[in-house]
């Protein structure tokens, strides 16, 4: 797992930060994932749940997904409301939902792991929150820049990152798409990346409570 690129979201019409998390999602080879952000928005302006409509798209193959917020606890109706939606959209048999939340709230990070057998297939760290300005393409986006990390040994898995890249050949994707490698010979990478993801993950894990509406 050696492939980076970095997502400068520079127009409306494009999201790639949202196709990476929903394809991954959607994908028969993801069987688990987490999924972390300050802010869920969900109110009457906005449903960002609407979109997690996962289950139909895996022909109910199972999938494990942790929800981790939130930043504060004016926004526990929304993130209430994110989960419920989340469950209600997707099938109970096949689709496991855990939700969390940091002691003290004032969480902000913004992290998505999905993995297959364990191990990270795909990871982004970012600016986005699933939010509307960040995860939709409606009025008002935000710029953000998100990091994607996958692993380009899995075809499928690389298939599907490769046709995020190269949507929208009317854009131009040369300055809003950095791709690169992890150099594995630097002294800052001491370790392998999927073990960074790993740790990471567990870093996070490791300080949660489970979210009591």
């Amino acid at each position: 797992m050696k492939r980076v690129a970095i997502f400068l979201r520079k127009n409306l019409a494009e999201n790639k930060f949202r196709d990476v998390i929903l394809s991954a999602l959607r994908s028969d080879e993801i069987d688990s994932a987490l999924l972390s952000s300050g802010f869920f928005q969900e109110d009457a302006s906005y449903s960002v749940s609407n979109l997690f409509r996962i289950s139909p798209h895996r022909l109910c193959k199972p999938l494990a997904l942790t929800i981790v917020g939130l930043y504060s606890y004016s926004d526990k109706k929304k993130y209430t409301t994110f989960i419920n939606n989340i469950k209600a959209y997707n099938c109970s048999l096949c689709f496991q939902l855990t939700s969390k939340v940091m002691s003290g709230m004032r969480w902000h990070a913004k992290v998505f792991i999905a993995k297959k057998d364990g191990n990270p297939a795909i990871a982004i760290i970012g600016s986005s929150n699933i939010t509307r300005r960040a995860f939709d393409t409606l009025t008002n986006f935000n710029y953000e820049c998100d990091v994607v990390f996958w692993d380009e040994t899995n075809t499928i898995i690389n298939q599907i990152i490769n046709n995020i890249i190269s949507e929208g050949d009317n854009t131009d994707n040369s300055s809003s798409i950095i791709v690169t490698n992890y150099d594995d010979g630097h002294p800052a990478n001491r370790q392998p990346l999927t073990n960074r993801l790993l740790q990471l993950e567990s870093e996070i894990l490791s300080g949660l409570n489970d979210f009591v509406e």
